[in-house]
C-alpha cells in the first residue's frame, strides 16, 4: 500500500509538471510525508464508521443489558441520575419503545409483546401499552 501512495505522489508531481511547466518536479519524499499521506488516507477511509450508536466502553451483550435497565428504569421512575452519553442512548430506547406502543395501538397484544422482550419488567409493559392512546 506504501508503494502504491509513492507511486501516487510522485505521478501526481509528473501531471503537475505537464500542465505546468513552469513548476518543478519534485523526487524528495521523507518519511514524514509518507506519514501524512497514510493518515490523511485513513482518515478519509474511516470518516464515517461507527456513527450509529455509542459503545460505552462495553462489548455487545454489556451494553445491551446496561441499556436495557436504564430504560427500564426511565419508564418506571421517569428520570435517571448517569452519564450524558449513557442518557442519551437510554433516550434512543425509549423513544423507540414509546413508538413501539404507538404504532401498534390497534394490536395492544403484538405491541405489548415488542415491549416486553425488551425492558425487564413485564407490568411495566403492560402499563405502557394501557396508557398510550
Amino acid at each position: 500500500m506504501k508503494t502504491c501512495i509513492l507511486l501516487f505522489f510522485l505521478c501526481k508531481n509528473i501531471l503537475a509538471y505537464v500542465l505546468n511547466r513552469n513548476a518543478p518536479i519534485n523526487f524528495t519524499i521523507n518519511k514524514n510525508t509518507v506519514r501524512n499521506i497514510i493518515n490523511k488516507r485513513d482518515s478519509l477511509l474511516l470518516a464515517h464508521t461507527n456513527k450509529n450508536f455509542r459503545k460505552l466502553g462495553r462489548d455487545r451483550s454489556q451494553r445491551r443489558a446496561l441499556l436495557r435497565a436504564l430504560t427500564t428504569s426511565v419508564l418506571r421512575h421517569g428520570k435517571i441520575i448517569t452519564t450524558e452519553a449513557k442518557a442519551k442512548e437510554a433516550r434512543r430506547k425509549v423513544d423507540r419503545i414509546i413508538t413501539y406502543a404507538k404504532k401498534h395501538f390497534n394490536n395492544k397484544q403484538y405491541s405489548y409483546r415488542l415491549i416486553a422482550n425488551y425492558i425487564y419488567d413485564r407490568e411495566l409493559a403492560l402499563n405502557i401499552v394501557k396508557q398510550v392512546i
